[in-house]
């Protein structure tokens, strides 16, 4: 898990329609993946253990650093907390990174809640510590007590999860409701799925879409996916909602949203939502190919296959078909029965030319 806030990562499979029209699917709140990471405008000490410093900062002159070095040895929590964070940017020298987890706990101790957060983070991932969710969850507590709402959030995901507790919708709810209403986007999407879901509250969808709304009005790509979905499923009731559903997914593709790649690129190869656009919908399905997305390779297959905007080349679209059934995704049998269809009606050179591919393909988009 790169990232640093226990984030909801809701993956909502959507609608792969073959060319010929055989299968159609749309399931909305699917499983919630826990993952963390912090947010705020600054970069956190939690983002730099798992990736490193992106927002490089000027180096602190060395009587910049004797001074904060000082003060944090005379027991100032903000100023340990920023020798835990020079430690881990390397600005110490590397022999010092050893030392993040030394300064963090002293502010931690000391009731520096970012600090507490922090080192909740850094047993939950075990950067630099041995791995606890039990004693990282005391830590988020601690700062959750002092209103930390990115604490709050990830105490909240730990009770929906199980991370180290025992799982308990109501808390973690409870907790996630407190996060949103201070503005953490990945808290507004876990209280959406939770109230779609009917956890630890009575299911209730307007709720759902409610809180779907805040976080992606927030830019959260999960939230605006998950819209995507909601729009795309009441489309027989409105037919405008096609379209908003197409805008939820461009706004949840452009942040990196695999599955949104993919349904995207969908939209445009049968003209949902979206003039029909076979570059885009190549484009976009490439790009959920990279992302790892069985759907995208489906999608690429079926442009082969079809010559949508292509030449017909039926060893291309057999062996995208081949990547594609040996991942994951709820419309698998679609995609197997995509891929024997046409195995079954193509030459043996050619089916020998797509196990080639396959390797190729393979390789290319490193999936082993």
């Amino acid at each position: 898990m790169p990232l640093s806030l226990k984030n909801i990562a809701i993956v909502i499979t959507f609608l792969v329609f073959s060319f010929v029209n055989i299968f159609q699917s749309s399931h909305l709140y699917a499983e919630v993946n826990a993952i963390k990471r912090t947010i705020g405008s600054s970069e956190k000490i939690a983002d730099i253990f798992s990736k490193g410093p992106t927002n490089i900062r000027a180096e602190k002159t060395k009587n910049e650093i004797e001074k904060i070095k000082k003060a944090a040895e005379s027991g100032d929590a903000k100023a340990q907390f920023e020798m835990a964070r020079m430690c881990v940017e390397g600005q110490l020298g590397e022999n010092q990174k050893k030392n993040t987890i030394i300064w963090l706990r002293k502010a931690a101790e000391n009731g520096y809640a970012e600090a507490q957060n922090d080192i909740g983070l850094a047993f939950s991932y075990g950067y630099f510590i041995e791995k606890n969710d039990k004693i990282a969850n005391q830590w988020f507590a601690r700062a959750a007590e002092q209103g930390h709402p990115i604490a709050k959030y990830n105490l909240a995901m730990s009770y929906h999860e199980g991370d180290g507790v025992l799982k308990d919708y109501k808390k973690s709810f409870a907790l996630a409701q407190e996060s949103a209403a201070a503005g953490i986007a990945e808290a507004a999407t876990l209280v959406a799925y939770m109230y779609g879901r009917g956890e630890g509250v009575m299911q209730n969808r307007k709720m759902a879409i409610k809180y779907f709304k805040v976080a992606a009005e927030q830019g959260n790509a999960d939230a605006q996916f998950n819209l995507g979905t909601i729009y795309y499923d009441n489309q027989a009731n409105n037919s405008a909602d096609v379209e908003i559903a197409a805008e939820c997914f461009k706004k949840a593709a452009s942040s990196g949203h695999g599955q949104a790649m993919s349904n995207l690129g969908t939209m445009y190869l049968h003209g949902e939502g979206v003039p029909k656009d076979y570059a885009n919908a190549y484009k976009w399905s490439i790009k959920a190919a990279k992302k790892g997305v069985a759907d995208g390779f489906f999608n690429i297959g079926l442009i082969y296959e079809y010559g949508l905007g292509v030449k017909i080349d039926l060893a291309e679209a057999l062996s995208y078909y081949e990547v594609a059934k040996d991942l994951n995704s709820e419309n698998i049998e679609m995609i197997k029965y995509q891929y024997h269809a046409l195995k079954s009606k193509v030459l043996q050179s050619v089916v020998k030319e797509a196990e080639s591919k396959t390797t190729d393909l393979k390789k290319q988009y490193s999936i082993k």
